[in-house]
């Protein structure tokens, strides 16, 4: 199971964090707003960034935004092994301990059994991240010792799910995680007696989670916003908590957000939500059932993966003076011909619905009656349909539940649109108070008010007239049968059914002469239009700016004078003639060339192993974390580092070189090295660290972040040679051409935001070092340069020069003659292999693009403040060439 883009988005911006922690060693707070000053995608002005809520006493305490449907629970499982390397990074040999919360008892035994079933895709992650050395536990093991002792937290991971209530308040059973437990006594080499509650006993349960010093996940965090919750969270003595949640709280740190349209793009969820009203009570019945049987009959037909659609009936508790109770919905449903094994009811008494495998073909259930108690930990993908029965005069409350019908089954679309949308009827006079509470669900969900559509005849909607729910006011689309005579099945006339109303059998479609039959026709009509409309727009959105971030962003647009001419302008990029696919590229366009694909032949179990080692001095560094919440990264001294020493030292040979092997690898990302292979990576690995002495292995130990810095810098110079010889290969038979690739986007997001400069393509630009104002500042002043626009370029955000190097060229110019040029400034600092190759890749492009004779020039010009290379220009020679251009 791979991660979706989205998730692996969400695990990136984790790392960076902990990169910032690793790297800067300041406090928690500058170093939340020095990651968003740099957010790769959105990087925030810093005046706008929120501040760090230190709720912790300094343990670092981030939130990850994630609508309901995205798969929090998985990208908790991906973030543990980033999270234990940073942990370890600076050569602390802790234990791996995880406390798992959760806010019920329906998500804790999911999570329970999915963790813990060794075929599930998110065992099998912990299981390669931590080498199948994986305890999952619950609370009772626990207290037990039940494959719980310090090896077990040693050796590998140990995860222990409990819900947020099992070390709150003062209940018995609570109360027995802070009691004496000598089942916990192979713990006392972890005691920290500072750390530990003086009132309790150290085998206690709660002291030995605080001498561990968990990783805490914290599953759907804005259910532990109390004042009990917080003191719980401290009790625990984290050394780093992670919440995942759809709607944080105003005081959590978040570091990630994820919107409704990256989940649509990823096939997550069916939205867009589309809302019908209904003249009663017997309307929303019969327009639920009719579109219930429409839609399992159009996906069965389709012929693709197994879908039978489930209404859920919000009926009123008993409590209500209404014939909508949920036994009453039950029994209508009954006259109705519904058979009894496919109605099923879930409410707080009772539960119909426990072991029962909604996703399994020989389940018959397709009508679940609830009144709230669908909340979290309840998500069936095929719940397709929201009928509220609430009294027609009252305001619908749907906010509980209507996250439950927005899984989209398998993940993946439909070829039917109307299978990719979920629905809500309702039958309330206060529509618009109703709609209120729809937004309010779909805000509870991690959604927004733009993620529904009110459903409507006479209009087909298009992807430029989606109606707004929130600013427009539009008749509703009546679902409800003509008067005709008929027999109540109660004495309340919004039930009034007709008794001719029935469901055909044996897969057969509703009469097209039943008026609901019509009116569902149409909505599903209609519903396939906007459907679509609403597809192409997700997929069509690139970097969608998350609302919450909306107005604290440095974004500029575009200058309006250049909007038109840069409509259809392309800068030349490489693309991979090889790998055009006519079925799958637009216009039969060529791929963007990617260099990773230069590596494809390149075998490093057989390139060079001769590193020079002989720099690196003798220190070992831990991870500490004050009580003011300053992340200190310091040398550890005295007993502390021959504890260590001497631990390494005691072992085989065999098994140092197993240790350091493993180590060094596990401080590699994912990105590292790729593509090369895992497994070329770790021979290469112990190649080198089984031709060492004993004293050299012991050396390693003790600073293995210098060690792994040092074989990575001679893997990429490896690589970027063989590289640079099969690009010129390649370039030689044409598998590597240049095209007009490049679009420049409508708006820029600077990091931060340079001194206003006349003809800037954008509003501003991004921040500029003082040798570049001072280059463009005499361009600009310069009556022989006749220059159209000039461009900053960002760093890892903007066009790069994609040969066998990624080279992101610091200005981008355009000259009144069509004159293109890209200039690379070197102030200062010099650093000649990096810049030499960036020459080259340069003055390859220049050449291959001048070849396409588009009308265009182009050049390509490295400027030195001073110690030039053979090859650049200073600031005056640029000038002069600038001139000509």
């Amino acid at each position: 199971m791979e991660l979706k883009k989205y998730q692996q988005t969400v695990i990136d911006d984790l790392q960076a964090y902990l990169n910032v922690l690793l790297a800067h060693s300041g406090s928690l707070k500058s170093s939340f707003a020095e990651y968003w000053q740099n957010h790769a995608r959105t990087p925030l002005a810093a005046d706008k960034i929120e501040p760090y809520h230190d709720k912790l006493n300094g343990a670092p305490n981030v939130c990850v935004k994630v609508p309901t449907a995205g798969g929090k629970t998985f990208i908790a499982v991906n973030a543990l092994q980033p999270i234990f390397v940073a942990r370890e990074y600076f050569g602390a040999q802790e234990p791996r301990m995880v406390v798992w919360l959760v806010p019920s008892e329906s998500i804790l035994s999911q999570t329970l059994a999915n963790l813990g079933n060794l075929q599930h895709p998110y065992r099998q992650k912990l299981n390669v991240d931590f080498s199948g050395r994986v305890s999952v536990l619950d609370k009772e093991k626990v207290l037990r010792g039940h494959e719980f002792d310090a090896d077990s937290v040693r050796h590998g991971v140990s995860i222990l799910v409990m819900t947020f209530d099992s070390l709150k308040g003062r209940s018995k059973d609570v109360l027995r995680a802070y009691r004496e437990n000598p089942n916990l006594s192979s713990f006392a080499d972890f005691r920290q007696p500072e750390n530990e509650l003086a009132e309790y006993d150290n085998t206690s349960l709660i002291n030995v989670l605080r001498g561990l010093k968990p990783v805490v996940i914290v599953d759907e965090s804005h259910n532990a916003t109390t004042t009990l919750s917080q003191e719980m969270l401290a009790n625990l003595n984290p050394s780093f908590v992670l919440e995942l949640t759809a709607t944080p709280h105003e005081k959590s740190n978040i570091i990630s957000y994820v919107g409704a349209l990256e989940l649509k793009k990823e096939q997550m969820v069916k939205l867009p939500l589309m809302i019908s009203q209904q003249r009663n009570q017997a309307d929303v019945m019969m327009a639920a059932m009719t579109l219930r049987h429409n839609l399992e009959i159009a996906a069965t037909n389709s012929g693709q993966a197994f879908i039978r659609p489930i209404v859920l009936f919000q009926a009123e508790p008993r409590s209500k003076d209404d014939k909508a109770t949920f036994d009453k919905v039950k029994q209508e449903l009954l006259n109705l011909g519904i058979p009894e094994n496919q109605i099923a009811m879930k409410t707080s008494e009772i539960n119909e619905l426990k072991n029962v495998d909604l996703m399994s073909p020989d389940c018959a259930i397709r009508f679940v009656i609830t009144v709230n108690a669908l909340k979290e930990g309840w998500d069936c993908p095929f719940a397709y349909i929201l009928a509220s029965l609430a009294n027609k005069s009252s305001v619908v409350d749907v906010t509980q539940i209507v996250g439950r019908v927005l899984r989209q089954p398998y993940a993946r679309n439909h070829v039917l649109p109307e299978l990719n949308c979920s629905y809500v009827f309702t039958s309330s006079e206060k529509f618009h108070e109703t709609l209120a509470n729809v937004a309010k669900g779909l805000n509870a969900a991690g959604f927004s008010e733009q993620d529904y559509r009110i459903a409507q005849e006479t209009e087909n909607e298009t992807e430029n007239n989606f109606r707004q729910p929130e600013t427009v006011v539009q008749p509703e689309l009546s679902l409800s049968a003509p008067e005709m005579p008929s027999e109540p099945c109660v004495d309340d006339e919004n039930w009034r059914i007709p008794n001719t109303f029935r469901l055909p059998e044996n897969g057969m479609a509703v009469s097209s002469s039943n008026p609901i039959a019509q009116k569902m026709a149409q909505l599903q009509q209609n519903t396939a239009q906007i459907s679509q409309a609403f597809s192409h727009t997700a997929q069509k959105t690139e970097h969608a700016l998350p609302p919450e971030l909306s107005g604290k962003t440095n974004m500029q647009k575009m200058r309006d004078e250049f909007v038109n001419e840069m409509m259809n302008f392309r800068l030349p990029q490489f693309v991979q003639a090889g790998f055009s696919n006519e079925l799958f590229v637009e216009n039969s366009e060529k791929v963007l060339f990617d260099k990773d694909n230069l590596l494809t032949s390149f075998e490093l179990r057989k390139a060079d192993r001769n590193i020079d080692f002989g720099n690196i001095e003798t220190v070992l560094y831990a991870s500490e974390i004050d009580e003011k919440g300053k992340v200190d990264f310091s040398p550890l001294k005295g007993k502390e580092k021959q504890y260590f020493a001497d631990l390494f030292s005691q072992s085989s040979d065999e098994s140092q070189q197993k240790m350091l092997v493993k180590k060094l690898f596990e401080l590699a990302d994912k990105k590292s090295f790729y593509p090369i292979s895992d497994n070329d990576v770790r021979e290469y690995l112990r190649d080198i660290v089984n031709t060492m002495a004993a004293a050299q292995r012991q050396h390693c130990f003790e600073h293995l972040h210098q060690y792994f810095a040092a074989i990575k810098q001679k893997i990429d110079g490896l690589a970027r040679e063989f590289s640079e010889k099969e690009f010129k290969k390649q370039r030689d038979i044409d598998d590597i051409v240049l095209q007009p690739m490049y679009a420049f986007s409508p708006e820029i997001l600077p990091k931060e935001l340079a001194v206003p400069l006349s003809q800037s393509l954008y509003s501003r630009e991004s921040k500029m070092s003082d040798f570049e104002v001072k280059m463009l500042r005499q361009i600009l002043q310069d009556d022989g340069i006749r220059l159209r626009w000039w461009h900053r370029n960002e760093e890892r955000k903007g066009f790069y020069i994609n040969a066998f190097i990624n080279h992101y060229p610091d200005f981008i110019l355009l000259t009144e003659n069509g004159t293109v040029i890209l200039l690379e400034t070197k102030g200062s600092q010099l650093d000649g292999s990096d810049s030499q190759a960036k020459i080259r890749a340069g003055l390859a492009w220049e050449n291959a693009a001048n070849a396409l004779n588009d009308g265009h020039k182009y050049r390509y010009m490295m400027v030195f403040e001073q110690n030039q290379l053979d090859g650049t220009y200073s600031l005056a020679e640029a000038l002069e060439r600038l001139r000509h251009w």
